[in-house]
């Protein structure tokens, strides 16, 4: 069961935070992603969003969007808060705003950003000329049909994925997600990564998340062919992954421990079969993408320069 975005939880803020932690009028903001990225791509309850408007709103506390990987188009509204109608105070956005151009923006109410002076909030990523440029063409292209894309397509996405929860014999547990911000729930987090690998090596580029989650994210100018095609590629990887863990279980039997070692030897065989190249768990290094990568094959690069031998006549003389 997921901790985030549970109606319920709310009360947590005045039972908790505020009775027993610190009291509300010491709190300034409440910083929350209305679909949670890194922790597993999770849709919040319908009343969640709301909640936390109310709460901020009783006790004086800004609510502060960060949109960072939900915004900018990606679930089909150009700010994921807007499907539940839910204003925030501040908004923060970046990577998608600008297509990959390194920008990041704030946005604020009016009221708040003009009690500030002139110059008085600076920035690495904003101003940049060419970044600004760019992103000035990514929202044109948002609001001339890329967000509807993304909704057209991650609806097209959810009715391929959610079968797999009746047909993978227990492996996908829960597929969720708004637009092209989809996640799909793995028993362990141990199949999630061999799905991953699956994946990779049928030409699929997947990226774990959560604890047990692997997301899919495609650009917004996905087609309904590549869909259909990414879909199929993933379908059959989590098979080849099931059916190897039913296989183990078969074998050693469901309720011998040695059925769970096997189950999870999946995982490990898999690692082990991608060859030689990087190795990488994304649950321990968040935010790191598998590196030199090309269709789930490591790059080849080309042999750096040798270095001098210390023995030779010229090491360590200056030229």
């Amino acid at each position: 069961m997921h901790r985030y975005g549970r109606v319920e939880d709310l009360r947590w803020f005045d039972d908790v935070l505020f009775d027993k932690l610190a009291p509300a009028n010491e709190i300034a903001a409440i910083i929350v992603e209305p679909i949670q990225g890194e922790g597993g791509y999770i849709v919040p309850e319908d009343g969640f969003l709301s909640g936390l408007r109310a709460i901020c709103d009783e006790h004086g506390i800004l609510l502060i969007a960060d949109e960072i990987q939900s915004g900018a188009g990606r679930t089909g509204t150009m700010w994921a808060i807007e499907h539940w109608a839910v204003q925030p105070d501040i908004l923060l956005t970046a990577k998608g705003i600008a297509s990959g151009m390194p920008l990041g923006a704030m946005i604020a109410r009016a009221g708040l950003l003009e009690a500030w002076g002139p110059g008085a909030h600076g920035s690495t990523y904003g101003g940049n000329p060419v970044a600004c440029a760019a992103a000035l063409a990514t929202i044109r292209l948002l609001e001339d049909g890329l967000m509807d894309n993304a909704t057209a397509r991650g609806s097209q996405a959810l009715a391929g994925l959610r079968p797999l929860v009746d047909r993978s014999d227990g492996l996908v547990t829960d597929v969720r997600g708004k637009g092209l911000m989809l996640g799909v729930e793995f028993d362990t987090a141990d199949h999630a990564e061999a799905v991953q690998s699956a994946c990779f090596e049928r030409g699929l580029l997947v990226l774990e998340c959560g604890k047990s989650s692997v997301r899919m994210s495609p650009a917004l100018t996905v087609s309904e062919a590549e869909m259909a095609t990414a879909l199929a590629l993933f379908e059959a990887a989590v098979a080849a992954v099931a059916g190897g863990a039913v296989a183990g279980r078969s074998r050693r039997g469901r309720d011998d421990p040695a059925s769970r070692r096997m189950t999870s030897k999946v995982a490990t065989d898999a690692r082990r079969d991608r060859g030689p190249g990087p190795r990488w768990r994304h649950r321990r290094d968040r935010g790191i993408h598998p590196p030199h990568l090309v269709r789930g094959r490591p790059r080849d690069h080309p042999p750096g320069p040798a270095r001098p031998d210390p023995r030779s006549a010229h090491a360590g003389r200056r030229l």
